[in-house]
């Protein structure tokens, strides 16, 4: 099973890098004063970061499942 704990590491490490990406590109859309790529950069952001974290707590459940078997 560690296997699937480092699987959950690396989906959440991937999500946060992407969520990174797009925060990046809000960054700069919004320096350019395109708001409506800021907004759609923001929300994408806000799905793979939301994504990273979920992936993070669902290794913490698998870890506390294993425990109690």
């Amino acid at each position: 099973m560690k296997g699937l704990k480092d699987l959950f590491l690396m989906i959440s490490a991937a999500g946060l890098m992407i969520s990174l990406y797009f925060g990046g590109m809000a960054y700069f859309a919004y320096a350019e004063e395109k708001y409506n790529e800021v907004f759609m950069n923001v929300s994408y952001c806000a799905i793979f970061l939301s994504a990273s974290v979920y992936s993070l707590h669902l290794k913490d459940e698998k870890k506390k499942a294993q425990k109690n078997n």
